[in-house]
């Protein structure tokens, strides 16, 4: 492999589950040595400490602003249309093949009785996780403690922390994330690449019922507001980013 003249920047990836970030990451780490790509993936495997992580120069895990924004590193982030993301997302924990968590959960479940259960772990990969990514935390842990937040407050934290990426996309229009990648970062990626980890069972959003369209529109009120945001944003040529 030929490494480029100009060394990459320092890239933080805060992945949101089931938005194509890992075909997203699949293109940038290939500017990157294998040594300064993070292993770590999710929240709770990073150390409190993060100077741990100086070694590395491109770091995608499960985690949320509250940790990523900590590391000295450009931000970027995914964030995917709602309805699209949780049917994805039971579709996925079925296909995967753990079993424990939400994982085991969704094996045993219809779509219906997913979307419609109280399991923590359930709630966690659905409700409001792209808001909840974004204001704060992928972990169970400081969501409990933020709970008691009202929803416009957690919405107007997340909508303010979007100001610290250095790059924020959507799943439904790569070709706008590639071209901010490009020149916000210098990084290129290719935009009709197809994404891996893709779910390849589940239905389209015309197959659900209206009773199921409902329950997720209620379950992810903030992660359609936010991204609408970003949306119009882009839309409208408004900066996010510093």
């Amino acid at each position: 492999m030929v490494w480029p003249l100009r060394r990459p920047p320092r890239i933080v990836f805060v992945h949101i589950g089931k938005t194509a970030g890992s075909w997203v990451h699949r293109q940038i780490k290939r500017r990157y040595r294998r040594s300064e790509i993070c292993p770590l993936e999710q929240e709770e495997q990073f150390p409190d400490d993060v100077g741990k992580l100086d070694n590395y120069r491109l770091i995608k895990a499960h985690f949320g602003h509250a940790y990523a924004s900590r590391i000295d590193a450009a931000m970027i982030t995914v964030l995917r249309d709602p309805l699209e993301r949780v049917v994805s997302v039971y579709y996925y924990l079925r296909e995967f093949p753990l079993t424990q968590g939400g994982h085991g959960l969704a094996k045993g479940l219809s779509f219906r009785e997913f979307i419609f259960s109280d399991h923590p772990a359930i709630r966690q990969a659905i409700e409001n996780t792209q808001t909840w990514q974004i204001a704060a935390s992928h972990h169970d842990r400081t969501r409990a403690a933020l709970h008691d937040m009202p929803g416009d407050r957690l919405l107007a934290r997340a909508k303010a922390n979007l100001a610290d990426f250095a790059a924020v996309g959507v799943t439904e229009d790569f070709p706008a994330f590639a071209k901010l990648l490009r020149r916000k970062l210098a990084i290129k990626i290719d935009p009709r690449g197809k994404p891996s980890n893709v779910t390849q069972s589940r239905p389209k959003l015309d197959d659900l019922s209206s009773l199921e369209i409902d329950r997720i529109m209620q379950l992810t009120e903030l992660d359609r507001q936010l991204y609408d945001y970003v949306r119009a944003s882009q839309d409208n040529a408004v900066p996010l980013c510093n």
